[in-house]
């Protein structure tokens, strides 16, 4: 589960018709609630690559890692993780079989 606001912060500031503007700045964009992040996010397909967990690094676009880096977010992802890794260990199949 995810739920913090976009997070980037700005690229650089810079004077725009005798103003100062900061170019970059998406942080106004509110999630209002939490969202999923599937476990295909953090698992390659089956036959790319086998039991590999990618908990930090995940496959997203650059807008969603904004909000998915935040601490809390990553903490989850990296525990789901470690219950996939775990589940597979257990039954003895690859974690795309999770």
């Amino acid at each position: 589960m995810g739920a913090y606001t976009m997070d980037s912060h700005h690229v650089q500031r810079m004077i725009l018709r005798g103003h100062l503007k900061n170019e970059g700045n998406i942080q106004k964009l509110l999630v209002g609630r939490t969202y999923p992040i599937s476990y295909r996010a953090i698992v390659p397909r089956e036959g790319e690559c086998e039991n590999l967990l990618v908990s930090w690094r995940l496959s997203a676009g650059h807008i969603a890692f904004g909000s998915i880096r935040m601490e809390m977010v990553g903490m989850v992802l990296g525990r789901s993780a470690g219950t996939a890794a775990a589940l597979a260990i257990d039954d003895g199949v690859s974690v795309q079989k999770v």
